[in-house]
């Protein structure tokens, strides 16, 4: 609902544009953020996701800076290649730690 997303931008989860308009992957973050919140984590308490993923872009953006900057298109492919490769990986090593957190905690 409308509510849901205000309550996802006043927590930090979605931001829009200057126009107003929110990222192509915005809506897998408001379905997956209202299935937390139906389960009663409510977006407030995600901030620290976001935290999280905003931390690990920076270095990975750290890691490619220097072949993003280079001039040729092909190392700007590389670079962008690079990065998704490295937050694919994050995602996947983050899911891991959360799992065994999580059975730690069971």
């Amino acid at each position: 609902s409308l509510w849901d997303i205000d309550e996802m931008v006043t927590a930090g989860l979605l931001t829009s544009d200057s126009r107003g308009r929110f990222p192509a992957r915005a809506v897998s973050v408001v379905q997956l953020a209202a299935t937390l919140a139906q389960r009663g984590i409510a977006p407030r308490n995600l901030r620290s996701l976001r935290s999280s993923a905003e931390n690990t872009a920076g270095l990975v953006d750290q890691v490619v800076a220097p072949t993003r900057t280079q001039h040729s298109a092909v190392a700007r492919e590389r670079s962008a290649a690079d990065a998704a490769e490295l937050a694919e990986v994050s995602a996947r090593l983050y899911a891991e730690l959360l799992r065994i957190a999580v059975d730690e905690n069971a």
